[in-house]
């Protein structure tokens, strides 16, 4: 349907919901399919959040890398929720419910660091595929806001997750058996805030 066309339903829907008495109302300004994919972004953040707190506690408990369990766990796994968040605020600004979906329960065991950290890159991943598909399914839908906004949330805010990604499993893969020194390290590399 061509952009004209839905504005021309959606100004023909606003008239005849005007007309319509005592009865709620509910005006979709995301289509579902849109929303559909919000929510599946929402579900892989909060999966990334639950993998890096699993990751975190074999870090501390298994590798003794007190340091880096802490950085990890303040200022990577912490962030997932919040990035959540302004997918959520998205919605919001539209009047749109966020479904929360499941996530899965996270009982993995790694037996190196590199292991653990190309698992998180491949979710990582995951997400930056599932904004980009939400991205070109609110151009086909029209809804050019949504579209505006996963934009700039995936240009300036998105990619620096992916950076440290990519960052964390390649130092892992450098330091190799090396833990003690990727734990002393942590902080000449890891960069988020």
């Amino acid at each position: 349907m061509s952009l004209a066309k839905k504005s021309t339903a959606k100004t023909l829907l606003v008239s005849k919901l005007q007309n319509i008495e005592d009865e709620e109302v509910v005006i979709l300004l995301i289509s579902p399919r849109t929303n559909e994919q919000l929510n599946l972004i929402i579900q892989q953040m909060f999966i990334l959040n639950r993998i890096l707190d699993r990751a975190v506690s074999i870090m501390s408990v298994k590798f003794c890398c007190v340091e880096s369990s802490e950085v990890i766990h303040k200022k990577f796994a912490h962030k997932f929720p919040l990035l959540a968040d302004q997918i959520s605020e998205i919605q919001d600004a539209f009047n749109v419910l966020t479904d929360y979906l499941e996530t899965p329960t996270d009982v993995s065991d790694y037996n190196s660091l590199s292991e653990m950290f190309e698992r998180v890159l491949e979710n990582v991943i995951s997400a930056n595929d599932l904004i980009t598909g939400a991205i070109e399914i609110a151009n086909e839908e029209s809804d050019i806001n949504v579209k505006a906004s996963l934009q700039s949330f995936l240009a300036t805010d998105f990619i620096k997750y992916i950076k440290q990604s990519i960052i964390l499993r390649d130092k892992a893969i450098l330091y190799g058996d090396n833990i003690l020194q990727f734990d002393r390290d942590i902080n000449t590399f890891f960069k988020l805030e």
